[in-house]
């Protein structure tokens, strides 16, 4: 039924939790995992110096380098752990809306997507949202949010 997963992940303790998840599926189902994270670089762009633009497009780059090395190790920490599993696993780094970039890739004929949720908190939520929020409305497919263990909010 599940035997092939996206696993959106960006290295929270909700994350960890929502891996052992994915693992355990693959393993009932005898499925695949496609592991995918996607770095935020809209921190970066915001303009610098009186101008902003010789001065942000160095900010984005770096931020770029430094979101794709971060989310390559992340991948390859998971990927080794659910090797160890017998699970085939593929890895997907995106820059880029998280939300987005997972809604997309979800369209590529997946099964399920499994996502840890941070829980925001009071007016930040009601305004922002979440990831996993935007993802569970905007999927096409069934999506599982794994909360953090206690079920409280992570900061």
């Amino acid at each position: 039924m599940f035997k092939k997963i996206l696993f959106a992940t960006d290295g929270s303790e909700c994350a960890k939790m929502a891996e052992k998840y994915a693992i355990e599926l693959a393993k009932d189902e005898n499925g695949e995992i496609t592991a995918i994270t996607v770095g935020d670089i809209s921190y970066a762009a915001v303009p610098i110096g009186i101008d902003g633009t010789t001065m942000l497009q160095v900010t984005l780059a770096d931020a770029i380098e430094n979101e794709t090395k971060n989310a390559e190790k992340r991948l390859n920490e998971f990927k080794q752990t659910a090797e160890k599993e017998n699970i085939k696993v593929n890895t997907i780094v995106k820059i880029g809306k998280p939300d987005t970039e997972i809604i997309e890739e979800s369209e590529k004929d997946y099964d399920v997507i499994i996502i840890g949720s941070k829980g925001l908190r009071g007016m930040e939520r009601f305004f922002l949202g979440s990831v996993a929020e935007r993802v569970v409305r905007y999927s096409k497919i069934p999506v599982l949010v794994v909360k953090n263990k206690k079920g409280e909010d992570e900061d």
